[in-house]
């Protein structure tokens, strides 16, 4: 094993715990500024929303807010608003448990660490000056969140240049249909992490699977670097 690469939402961190916990702090936070609406009706709706628009929209709140019949009312707005982003705060309690763990222990056998991952590039980078794993990876890669495979261009350009056989890296994500298929595709070796909201479907054609990074840290250690258990 020459080199791994990492997916980070729902991989190295707990996103879909923490735009939980970020959206019922907004959506208290505009309670408390007088918006009347039932918070289910509230929750429901910010849900849709964001099923709508995606993520990486910016709005979500003024829709919410237009929809609720409150398009102008800034003060419960930008209450909500605040609070979403003053939970950013407390982002590195949703670290993944083993992540800092997994990190230090490829560092330490000279394992090369890449991090490719869909999104908004200010955005991904702010979750990992956050999260303080930054300076762990060898290269970032922040892509396009398209999932249509063009998305893994220009990281195979660069991992050309390295000189690793694929065979030779690892790909670590949560997700069946862009982390896992498109690179075994390639040639890479897989582990399906099953955290997050795609992990309720447990069936993988992924090398491995593990129910946390403590169990792709044993992975690596056992299957790959042929360590036993005592070493970890």
């Amino acid at each position: 094993m020459k080199a791994v690469v990492f997916d980070l939402d729902d991989t190295l961190y707990l996103s879909t715990r923490f735009n939980l916990f970020a959206r019922r702090q907004a959506i208290e936070a505009m309670k408390l500024r007088g918006l009347d609406a039932p918070a289910v009706k509230q929750w429901k709706m910010l849900d849709q929303i964001y099923k709508e628009f995606g993520s990486n929209f910016e709005g979500h709140y003024n829709i919410l807010m237009e929809r609720l019949g409150h398009k102008n009312d800034y003060k419960i707005l930008s209450a909500g608003v605040s609070a979403h982003h003053a939970a950013k705060n407390l982002l590195s309690y949703f670290i993944s448990p083993g992540c800092f763990d997994l990190l230090l222990f490829l560092k330490e056998k000279q394992v090369k660490i890449f991090l490719l991952t869909g999104g908004v590039p200010v955005k991904q980078w702010d979750k990992l000056n956050l999260l303080g794993i930054a300076d762990f990876f060898d290269e970032v890669f922040v892509v396009e969140d398209k999932h249509d495979g063009s998305q893994l261009e220009k990281f195979l350009n660069f991992y050309e240049k390295t000189g690793f056989e694929r065979r030779d890296c690892f790909m670590i994500g949560d997700r069946e249909d862009v982390d896992v298929l498109p690179m075994k595709k390639l040639g890479f070796k897989t582990i399906r992490v099953l955290q997050g909201k795609y992990s309720k479907n447990n069936r993988t054609r992924a090398d491995f699977k593990a129910k946390n990074l403590f169990e792709v840290k044993k992975i690596l250690a056992e299957k790959v670097l042929l360590k036993s258990p005592e070493t970890l």
